[in-house]
């Protein structure tokens, strides 16, 4: 029996395409900072033509004219990938944007629909430290590590979304999400099922203003 050690360096490149809008009010020199959004699109929009984010969610809702509160970061999945994935990528590039940006840290947020609801949980279990609250739709857990680290949320505030009606992603990935970590005691901890809806919960999701308000409600 042979037992040996392996070790090199292993060095990758990374590129990510995003959008960034910033809040009417941005300000460089403000001493307090701006809250920052972190939005994860579905998989219909990976890719690397930007003008696609803007078929759904957030982007879609910028377009036509909405205005955030926020420091909107809204990155584009590569098409060889999905967001569970790219949580390194992620990471570095939410390093790039709060070293750029006037980003006030207390109060980083992150968001997604579908795949990037999966995103969601996927950074908040691997960067609890990170996130200040979260507002997972339509997803659930795409890995292993995300499972196991799953009771790391239990004192992120998050409100999770999903349509009764989905047969994407059933809604039992939500209610399972919910259930578990309200039996470790979250207290902050909403989840709204649309009994009309099917995948798309995210339409009514992001024109309810109470979504934004509920994750500026917490800072660190």
């Amino acid at each position: 029996m042979i037992k040996e050690t392996f070790e090199t360096t292993h060095i990758e490149e990374i590129t990510l395409n995003y959008l960034l809008e910033l809040p009417e009010d941005y300000d460089d020199e403000s001493s307090e900072g701006f809250p920052l959004l972190l939005f994860l699109h579905g998989m219909g929009e990976r890719g690397d033509n930007l003008e696609m984010l803007y078929v759904n969610g957030i982007p879609k809702l910028l377009r036509e004219g909405a205005r955030l509160p926020f420091i909107t970061l809204m990155p584009q999945c590569p098409d060889t990938s999905f967001w569970p994935d790219e949580y390194r990528s992620l990471k570095l590039l939410l390093d790039h944007i709060t070293k750029t940006y006037n980003v006030d840290c207390r109060r980083i947020y992150i968001t997604g629909l579908s795949m990037g609801g999966y995103g969601t949980y996927e950074m908040l279990t691997r960067y609890p430290d990170l996130f200040t609250a979260g507002a997972p739709i339509c997803g659930g857990i795409g890995s292993m590590k995300a499972r196991m680290n799953l009771p790391v949320l239990k004192d992120i505030p998050l409100w999770i979304f999903h349509g009764e009606q989905d047969d994407v992603v059933p809604v039992e990935e939500s209610r399972q999400i919910h259930d578990y970590l309200q039996s470790i005691g979250h207290e902050n901890l909403k989840m709204t099922l649309y009994p009309d809806l099917n995948h798309d919960s995210w339409t009514r999701t992001y024109d309810n203003s109470e979504v934004y308000d509920f994750l500026l409600r917490f800072r660190k």
